[in-house]
């Protein structure tokens, strides 16, 4: 009966979700397929191209060079569902112009349920000068199991270049209600047994 208690009162402690964030130090530089796991996630190449790369921001980044880019696949490494927050993005292009989009697409069972799309105006100043925190907008607040990030890149006939940093997740935790639920089930259980 104890532990029972002990079960009830952890129900009622509060304990906020911490984020984790991917940041790709542990991805070996250069050509990227994965899978990877870092910070409780899994990412791996869904299709197309992907480099490990460190060019404007501090330690590695994934970049999308030629052929259309490619999608980056991310999931919980236990299965678990989780929510998107934030990435780092950039965008690059030699002449400098135009505008870059990321796509960031969320689903759940094989579904997809929403999405946040991020345009960027490409810079040719210095290689991804132009680092910006984009934060969720239509992903905000809901839980998915998948996360597709569409990173976009040009044909050497026009280059440009994306690129991604510090992905951040939060992993979806019971609430406390939940869990005094479940307490207060277990002991009618245990009632109804000795009955």
């Amino acid at each position: 009966m104890r532990w029972l208690k002990a079960l009830i009162v952890a129900a009622a402690i509060t304990v906020p979700a911490a984020a984790n964030v991917i940041t790709f130090e542990t991805a070996p530089t250069g050509v990227f397929t994965g899978p990877i796991t870092e910070s409780g996630f899994t990412y791996e190449l869904g299709i197309g191209n992907i480099v490990v790369n460190t060019p404007g921001h501090p330690g590695q980044d994934l970049e999308a060079v030629s052929d259309g880019g490619g999608v980056l696949i991310i999931r919980r490494a236990d299965g678990g569902l989780f929510q998107f927050d934030s990435v780092d993005f950039a965008a690059y292009n030699r002449p400098g112009t135009g505008t870059q989009d990321l796509i960031v697409a969320g689903g759940i069972g094989g579904g997809f349920i929403g999405f946040d799309v991020f345009t960027l105006a490409n810079t040719a100043d210095q290689p991804y000068s132009n680092w910006t925190t984009e934060t969720a907008l239509g992903l905000h607040g809901i839980l998915v199991d998948t996360l597709l990030v569409l990173l976009g890149g040009g044909t050497d006939s026009e280059p440009y270049n994306s690129a991604i940093d510090n992905v951040t997740l939060t992993p979806d935790v019971p609430e406390p209600a939940s869990l005094a639920l479940l307490a207060g089930g277990l002991v009618l259980l245990r009632r109804r047994r000795r009955i």
